[in-house]
């Protein structure tokens, strides 16, 4: 699993997230992406989308979904989900770690994963 951080987060997120697959901060690798973790800077548009033909889960850190198009995320199947209640970066991080293993893990295994 390729996992893409593609916004600022706190340091210690690329290893936190390592367990789970490939984890880079390259936005030249959208188009290899399986996971995309943006925050408000990344705009994850039709265009963003058709340049990332992988894409399975995109993860919003922090409150607000509008620079994610959830109608064509749904559509593609591709499961948008943000972290409303974590606001800071540091808060973030356990959060975006935890949310990832839910859904991420399962995929690993094999099981479905929690929705």
């Amino acid at each position: 699993m390729k996992i893409l951080i593609a916004d600022a987060f706190d340091d210690s997120l690329p290893g936190r997230l390592a367990p789970f697959g490939e984890v880079t901060q390259d936005a030249a690798k959208a188009a290899e992406a399986d996971v995309l973790l943006v925050r408000s800077k990344t705009k994850v548009t039709k265009e963003y989308l058709e340049g990332a033909p992988n894409l399975k889960l995109v993860i919003r850190g922090g409150v607000g979904m509008d620079n994610v198009d959830k109608k064509l995320c749904a559509e593609k199947g591709i499961k948008a989900v943000n972290t409303p209640k974590a606001s800071s970066v540091a808060s973030n991080k356990g959060q975006l770690a935890g949310l990832t293993t839910r859904l991420c893990a399962p995929k690993i295994a094999n099981k479905p994963a929690i929705p």
